[in-house]
């Protein structure tokens, strides 16, 4: 329906009522406006006037209004009002704003509050909440101010009040200092061409906070001089022009923004970064001194944790500089290591702190606190996952782990290796690099714990396996494995495996020769000694590598104790012409030569017999109770050679040993020296030896 219509309908509707001759009371106009405004009427409040027209009503409350008498505009209105005609209440509304003062503006808002949210269809709807908007700001409430003129500005865009409200929104976040606010609204003026005036008073909002970050050291300095008052009173945005003039070199010009934070804003919290800047500023020119006290400050204030730590790296790089060896605060002495700590716990984010705990991770790590450092590293990678130095620290926790690991070892502190183990084993159960954990499980066999043992073998299997599959099974870490699954006659596990790779491999792959050392010591262990030679000799013999010499020394054994000695003869033949037998196994070498002198003695081969001992005596790789063997044999030589001098005094030195395991063999040559000197007469079984 028009709003002509309405009108119409309202007029004749007061035509009915005078003719009806219903009667008219008087009333204070302003008083029943303002219980319409505030919605409490329970009647309708009429007020007399002579008949006139609506249009007539709305031309004369016009006239008023302009002619500043507000309450003939309001008492005109009235009878409009109370038929809640929209111009009639807009009008009326802004009669009671205009007239001002706490009565004024409180009744005008209500109006407007109802011409929003109670009047459907009314015109010029985005006045009502530019005036409620602007009543708020005049009542010092900033914050429903900035409500109103938003939804204005959202609802309203091609409102004639847009320019204003947006200045008005900009200037409560001026005064509120909203930064974000700021930075919004300062945006949105500098991108609207229709209001010049606006753009310009934002200037100083738009270019700190561009976009495309490109600053000129003039400009930067000529608006910041054009808009000094305003950006001194936003500590936020000050700071934002000292970071820039710092960004450009304009050491001065950053140091006065900052002192301005301090000096006119003491307790936000832009004055914590604006004292570690000024201590900056004065440690460049190297007031040392003057910094120190700075950051003192900052530390001993407390307001701010996150300062306090940048506060505490500053203290530190200038005890790595040699500026400063102590710093004393609050009764407390610090040294670089316990700022190193301090910052390592503070509240900074792990790219902040990460290279600080490196540097207390080395400083621990060549103070020989190697088990520190570890922790320290690790606790460094678990924080610090990515970044620029985010390899470097994970690798500087591989070396520092795998090194500590070797030093332990090869010093022989077990129980220290097996900590370090514990302390850090899910690193080193998910890595591929076997030979460290097999140094920790051989140190565990070293001290008789095989069952700890068994388990760093499990975990370095599992890994090793889904990364690189079972054809590695046999390198060198997993044949102590499997050689220790022997030894504890554990052939559920053992068996199964030993089967997969025979299926696998079949007879043939670099790591063949090692499974055969596995299955040699299992079989020799299971089977009996004929049933290991039958399997040996179907099976290539390798003399390669030193895998190879203890599988030919267990089928050596194997051979003996089932007297085929033709293939014991064949095996140690083959261990004799393996020129790096001694390399690879010394003890297995010398029993092997032991053995080719035994041989030529019992096959009556003395001449042969004879020099191969007199070589054995004067080899340094034979232990004592080797060395004395090779004696008595030498000396039964002799004896049967009829040298007897040469004999008697082998025979002498071999009597004389005091080695434990030698008794047998002094016995022999004691008896051997009392016939001798006696001239009795000793049957040749016994000079053999035999008996």
């Amino acid at each position: 329906m028009s709003i002509q219509k309405i009108i119409t309908l309202v007029f004749l509707l007061l035509l009915v009522e005078l003719a009806l001759c219903v009667p008219v009371f008087q009333d204070n106009s302003e008083s029943a406006t303002k219980s319409m405004a505030q919605g409490t009427a329970t009647q309708p409040v009429t007020v007399e006037h002579p008949a006139k027209s609506p249009e007539e009503m709305m031309d004369l409350a016009k006239k008023a209004y302009l002619d500043r008498r507000f309450e003939d505009c309001i008492a005109e209105l009235q009878p409009l009002f109370l038929q809640k005609i929209p111009e009639a209440m807009m009008l009326t509304a802004d009669a009671w704003y205009a007239k001002g003062g706490p009565e004024g503006l409180s009744t005008a808002q209500g109006i407007y509050f109802r011409l929003i949210y109670e009047i459907p269809d009314v015109p010029f709807k985005d006045h009502a909440y530019f005036r409620i908007a602007e009543i708020y700001k005049e009542q010092g409430n900033p914050f429903e101010a900035k409500l109103y003129y938003r939804q204005a500005v959202k609802k309203f865009p091609q409102s004639l009040y847009v320019d204003e409200m947006l200045l008005n929104l900009f200037k409560i976040a001026e005064n509120t200092r909203n930064l974000s606010d700021l930075k919004k609204w300062g945006e949105t003026l500098a991108n609207n061409d229709r209001n010049p005036r606006n753009r310009i008073y934002a200037e100083y909002i738009s270019y700190i906070f561009q976009n495309t970050r490109k600053w000129e050291p003039g400009k930067l300095r000529e608006t910041f001089d054009n808009n000094k008052d305003r950006i001194v009173r936003i500590p936020a945005v000050l700071q934002e022009y000292a970071a820039r003039f710092k960004e450009l070199g304009l050491i001065e010009e950053a140091k006065e923004a900052n002192l301005s934070i301090v000096n006119n804003h003491s307790g936000v919290k832009e004055e914590a970064e604006a004292l570690l800047e000024v201590a900056y500023f004065e440690k460049l020119k190297g007031n040392f001194k003057a910094a120190v006290f700075l950051y003192r400050l900052i530390i001993e204030q407390g307001k701010d944790k996150m300062a306090e730590a940048k506060a505490m790296i500053q203290l530190a790089d200038l005890m790595a500089e040699g500026h400063l060896e102590f710093f004393d605060s609050m009764g407390k002495k610090w040294s670089y290591s316990d700022l190193l700590t301090a910052i390592r716990f503070s509240s900074l984010k792990a790219k902040e702190r990460a290279p600080f705990i490196y540097r207390q991770a080395l400083l621990q790590a060549s103070s020989y606190s190697p088990a520190r450092a570890l922790l320290t590293l690790r606790q460094l990678i678990s924080e610090y996952k990515e970044g620029p130095y985010s390899a470097l620290y994970r690798d500087s926790y591989k070396e520092l782990l795998h090194h500590t690991i070797l030093n332990f070892y090869r010093s022989e502190r077990y129980w220290e290796l097996d900590a370090i183990y514990q302390i850090h084993k899910n690193f080193l159960e998910h890595s591929t690099e076997t030979q460290y954990p097999h140094m920790v499980a051989k140190a565990l066999v070293e001290m008789g714990l095989t069952a700890p043992a068994r388990k760093v073998y499990d975990a370095m299997w599992r890994e090793k396996e889904r990364v690189e599959g079972f054809e590695l099974a046999f390198e060198e870490p997993f044949m102590d494995y499997f050689m220790l699954l022997n030894d504890l006659r554990l052939d559920d596990y053992l068996k199964p495996r030993l089967k997969k790779y025979e299926e696998t491999s079949r007879n043939e792959g670099r790591y063949y020769n090692r499974f055969l050392l596995v299955q040699t010591a299992y079989e020799s262990r299971t089977e009996e000694p004929l049933e290991v030679v039958k399997k040996a000799k179907g099976r290539k013999l390798f003399t390669e590598d030193r895998y190879d010499a203890r599988r030919l020394q267990l089928l050596t054994l194997a051979a003996q104790e089932a007297q085929d000695w033709q293939y014991a003869e064949e095996l140690f033949q083959a261990a004799l012409k393996w020129t790096e037998l001694n390399e690879l196994n010394p003890v297995f070498a010398r029993s092997a030569r032991i053995y080719d002198a035994d041989y030529e003695f019992r096959t009556g081969n003395y001449y042969s017999a004879r020099k191969k001992y007199l070589k054995l005596r004067v080899d340094p790789d034979l232990d004592d109770e080797e060395r004395i063997w090779a004696d008595l044999q030498l000396a039964r030589l002799y004896e049967m050679q009829g040298e007897l001098k040469k004999s008697l005094e082998l025979y002498g030195q071999v009597a004389l040993n005091s080695i434990p395991e030698t008794e047998g063999y002094a016995s022999f040559a004691r008896r051997r020296l009392s016939a001798l000197a006696f001239r009795v007469e000793i049957p040749e079984e016994v000079m053999l030896g035999q008996n």
